[in-house]
């Protein structure tokens, strides 16, 4: 799904880079300074998407990062969770592009 969805985004004309665990994913926003990250919540590996957000939200030279998260799970209180650990917003899969277009707005980078 990642790399569909990587795909539609770069014909949208963004930047897409995708990572499949959390630690390369954070090293990656870390060099590339990127403004946007869609975030699957149930990654394999250290960290799931939760302490992603976490370590995004402590690390203050990604303050201006925007996170979206990306879950099969999409109840309020899913939702809720998401937002509690540092996330913008969330989008249930299957993921639409519209849901993205809206999250990311104009002029934004994808990684």
């Amino acid at each position: 799904m990642a790399e569909t969805l990587a795909e539609l985004l770069e014909l949208e004309g963004y930047c897409v880079t995708v990572r499949h665990d959390a630690l390369a994913a954070l090293d990656q926003v870390r060099e590339d300074a990127a403004d946007l990250v869609l975030c699957d919540l149930s990654l394999p590996g250290e960290m799931d998407g939760f302490a992603f957000a976490r370590a995004c939200r402590a690390d203050s030279a990604l303050r201006g990062l925007h996170l979206l998260a990306v879950s099969g799970y999409d109840r309020p209180e899913d939702r809720c969770r998401a937002l509690a650990s540092g996330f913008d917003g969330l989008v249930g899969k299957p993921v639409e592009l519209e849901a993205i277009r809206a999250a990311v707005g104009g002029g934004r980078q994808a990684a």
